[in-house]
């Protein structure tokens, strides 16, 4: 999957062209659907068009994830040089925020791509079984993209078929519990037809496992406890997974798409015609002011744009975890010198890295670990209090967090109340995840954002909860309003 030829990536621009201003301009004229959906090779053409917008820089390839979800929680800070960057960490963003705004712009994309598939692959004639699984990428796809929306921006429009006109992207918002029921049949219906696994050259692509995940986490957000942990179960006995032994295996290129992965955005290092070309390690490294002018990432260049909080960093427990997460010095072999500076992720390390921001280090959106403490949690929750199974999975984290030192630096927990047990599960998501944003997430649906950040020293108000809407949305759509306190 990360390798595209130019001439397949030329026809998918021009058949995507009016796609990529969706909900920002009115659609331009395109190839059109009858002259394109025609054989297999279009609809594998087509459905890759929806994965390459997941690794856009707007959304999983550092400044969405990064400097939105990550920035606006408690975990990291930006570097002060960026306006908005510095705005969405101390919560005075406004409607006018570019980085939100292509968050918005991006999803949608992915959305009217994902629904040119699921309008025209079903009349071509080719295999059965990969057209109904190609559909079942697709919603998945756009069941992400909605997921994502939904709980950032609150209501939003329901749109399930390609969008060809200007008046198509009219649309009222819709209510939340409308955008999740979209959710849900999407996300049923892929994990139907979706196949368990892939060959080497389609590594990457959804599987069952992801819509299964991520219908887990979606039951999880709206607090369907029994649903969650039934649905984290199906993934846990498929016996299509489990933890690396090593946490640091997670994060490592030679070791992508393993057996702890469900499903992650894949980068590439190559040449531009090949794939996406990571950023993160670029932009997490520090910046070389801070290493005498030497640059820890490869390739020349070293950012250091966003790193860890210092409080996030010094309550953070000392066990393996720790130090394949973070680091505060390096050593520069060809140059004698070992360099110290203030805290800074090392988990996105890409050891080849030779050229700034073309990282091969993929970004793992799902992985198990995230399953088995869904898992902890749905139980503890669906059944008045933590059960076997329960501090089973829990501790199966925690024991791999210790890796080769004591029981003592992180011991299996056991004796807690449901409070208790809810409170050690958010904590060892904000330590297991650290970095990959799903911190404002869970600080969210948990009802603990405000309370949490305040204490964190952030300016976030009850208003917060949501990020505002595009100001071009609101100009699109006269009738729309805008998210209160924007």
């Amino acid at each position: 999957m990360k390798y595209f030829t130019i001439f397949t990536f030329v026809c998918l621009i021009i058949l995507t062209g009016c796609m990529d201003n969706f909900l920002s301009n009115e659609p331009e004229d395109s190839l059109s659907p009858e002259n394109f959906y025609e054989n297999e090779e279009d609809a594998v053409a087509a459905i890759y068009s929806v994965y390459e917008r997941l690794g856009t820089k707007g959304l999983y390839n550092l400044d969405g994830v990064m400097y939105i979800l990550a920035n606006a929680s408690d975990q990291t800070r930006p570097f002060g040089a960026n306006a908005e960057r510095v705005a969405l960490d101390d919560y005075s963003y406004t409607e006018l925020n570019t980085i939100t705004s292509t968050w918005w712009k991006t999803s949608f994309q992915i959305i009217n791509r994902a629904n040119a598939v699921t309008d025209n692959v079903p009349g071509i004639q080719m295999d059965e079984s990969m057209r109904a699984g190609i559909v079942g990428e697709a919603k998945f796809l756009r069941a992400l993209a909605y997921f994502n929306l939904v709980r950032m921006y609150g209501k939003v429009p329901v749109i399930t078929q390609e969008t060809e006109s200007f008046e198509d992207i009219k649309k009222p918002r819709a209510s939340k519990d409308s955008i999740y029921a979209q959710i849900i049949r999407d996300l049923e219906d892929a994990e139907e037809v979706l196949p368990d696994e892939y060959n080497a050259n389609n590594e990457g692509r959804a599987t069952a496992g992801a819509a299964k995940t991520l219908l887990a986490k979606v039951y999880l957000t709206r607090e369907r406890w029994q649903e969650a942990a039934d649905k984290a179960k199906e993934v846990m006995d498929s016996g299509n997974y489990e933890l690396f032994e090593d946490y640091a295996h997670v994060f490592l290129p030679e070791y992508e798409n393993g057996k702890e992965h469900i499903f992650s955005i894949q980068f590439h290092a190559g040449d531009q015609n090949a794939g996406k070309q990571g950023r993160f390690w670029t932009y997490t490294a520090p910046n070389a002011r801070k290493t005498g002018g030497l640059s820890v990432a490869g390739g020349g260049s070293s950012f250091g744009a966003i790193f860890p909080e210092i409080s996030f960093y010094e309550e953070y427990p000392d066990d393996y975890r720790k130090e394949v997460n973070f680091f505060t010095e390096w050593t520069f072999s060809e140059k004698d010198t070992t360099v110290t500076f203030e805290p800074h992720f090392l988990k996105y390390h890409d050891p080849g890295q030779t050229q700034s921001k073309r990282s091969s280090v993929n970004f793992p959106l799902f992985r198990y670990a995230d399953v088995l403490l869904m898992y902890a949690e749905a139980a503890n929750e669906a059944n008045g209090g933590p059960t076997t199974q329960a501090y089973e999975a829990l501790n199966k984290v925690r024991q791999r967090a210790r890796f080769d030192r004591t029981d003592s630096v992180l011991p299996d927990l056991s004796g807690l109340t449901q409070t208790g047990f809810r409170d050690a599960v958010l904590q060892e998501r904000n330590w297991e995840l650290a970095g990959e944003g799903k911190r404002w997430f869970d600080l969210k649906r948990t009802g603990r954002l405000v309370e949490e950040l305040q204490a964190d020293g952030k300016n976030i108000q009850e208003t917060n909860r949501l990020f505002p809407l595009p100001k071009i949305e609101l100009e699109l759509n006269n009738d729309w309003k805008q998210n209160p306190g924007y």
